[in-house]
């Protein structure tokens, strides 16, 4: 939005504004704009579905580490190898 609003404000001769104003102008132009469609957003947000997609994928992540973490558990490294040695007849430690 910024760059049509400086080059307007830049090469447009009925604005007169062929220096730097323009190039100002148009920049302060475009995040204006951006700040309306922003405002916008931000209000037209329904912010009770947004926090309970939120909370949704969070205990869908926070299920998925308490199975990591049993899995863990059950089979950390050391048993693992502990009971590959004994299938395979080694002593063990």
């Amino acid at each position: 939005m910024q760059v049509p609003a400086v080059l307007i404000f830049i090469y447009v001769d009925a604005l007169d504004m062929k220096d730097s104003r323009g190039l100002y102008l148009g920049v302060a132009c475009g995040y204006g704009v951006l700040s309306i469609l922003y405002s916008r957003l931000l209000w037209n947000t329904d912010w009770d579905e947004v926090l309970a997609s939120a909370k949704e994928r969070s205990a869908k992540k926070e299920a998925t580490k308490d199975e990591v973490a049993d899995n863990d558990k059950e089979n950390t490294p050391v048993e693992i190898e502990l009971e590959k040695k004994e299938k395979v007849g080694e002593p063990s430690l």
